[in-house]
């Protein structure tokens, strides 16, 4: 009877022992599967590239100027502190768990196993799930809900460029402006670029900025309508695919200050392109400095038509 009650013992501390060691290298496993999955980056609409419909006039003023005569720089600054990387920042984690794993077979290996064997692995099971929940948690967390302006709600594209401005148009937001290189460093080149007679530029401009600011908020909450509305059927592939490409990593941009400046309207095939240089300085993610925007973007609609605009491309300048 007694050996038969030892033999029993001993079979369930087998499969505990088992047990444990099959839920410690499966949390082994997640951990390593968690931190294969690298975050996507977060970047504002357009990934800061030239995408959809480029304006010729522009890419040929840029092509015929000079490059800059080089100025005395200033002393570089010290460069912050790097943040840690994602795959840093769950280094110590790892190497503790594969610690663990190492230590727990070494004292199994000295006759230290049995219960401290599987009171190591049962801690390390913990600490796995721990890690791989904190790890779900923080994906999923700070999820941005669709953020609307209140002027937003009842804009429509179709009175881009039909405003009626009771008042002056309102002043550009004071803060960054870079040196536009199409008209500051070459007034002369920069002439052939021309705007139409009667183009009301302020009302164009002032509802661009109003556009811009909706068109970010809708990147930003993943908001295809919103999207698929104020642009081209191209352009709007293309933000679809960047949509696609980022998944479910939150996204928030802060436009922190923004200036628009129409530099030209062209024919292009039928079409009719107005391009407005939008400059300032956007925070892409929440704990990052601000970083200067210098893109230009550009409108089209039909040939002789009222309104309508839509976003049909992104140039960058530099």
């Amino acid at each position: 009877m007694c050996e038969q009650r030892r033999e029993d013992e001993m079979k369930l501390k087998q499969w505990w022992s088992r047990s444990l060691r099959i839920l410690a290298m499966s949390g082994a496993v997640l951990c390593i599967v968690a931190l294969t999955m690298e975050d996507a980056a977060a970047v504002r609409l357009g990934g800061g590239r030239s995408i959809g419909r480029q304006s010729s006039g522009i890419s040929q003023q840029r092509q015929a100027m000079p490059p800059p005569s080089s100025a005395p720089q200033a002393a570089p600054s010290p460069a912050p502190a790097s943040a840690p990387s994602p795959g840093n920042r769950w280094l110590g984690p790892l190497a503790g768990l594969a610690a663990g794993l190492g230590l727990a077979a070494l004292f199994s290996h000295f006759g230290m196993g049995g219960e401290f064997s599987n009171f190591i692995l049962l801690a390390l099971m913990i600490m796995a799930g721990l890690f791989v929940v904190s790890f779900l948690l923080r994906k999923l967390a700070g999820n941005p809900a669709p953020r609307r302006l209140g002027y937003q709600a009842e804009y429509h594209t179709s009175y881009l460029g039909q405003e009626t401005v009771a008042g002056p148009a309102p002043q550009a937001t004071e803060g960054y402006r870079p040196p536009n290189p199409l008209t500051e460093q070459h007034p002369v080149a920069a002439s052939a670029l021309s705007i139409p007679a009667g183009f009301d530029k302020e009302s164009f401009v002032h509802s661009a900025k109003v556009v811009f600011l909706r068109l970010q908020a809708a990147f930003d909450a993943g908001n295809q309508d919103d999207l698929r509305e104020f642009t081209s059927p191209e352009m709007f592939a293309e933000l679809k695919l960047q949509l696609q490409e980022r998944g479910s990593t939150p996204q928030k941009t802060d436009v922190v200050t923004i200036n628009a400046d129409l530099l030209t309207v062209e024919t292009q095939n039928n079409d009719q392109l107005a391009s407005v240089r939008f400059s300032g300085l956007l925070r892409e993610e929440t704990e990052a400095s601000a970083t200067p925007i210098d893109e230009v973007w550009n409108f089209a609609r039909p040939s002789g038509a009222s309104g309508g605009w839509v976003l049909a491309g992104i140039q960058q300048l530099n």
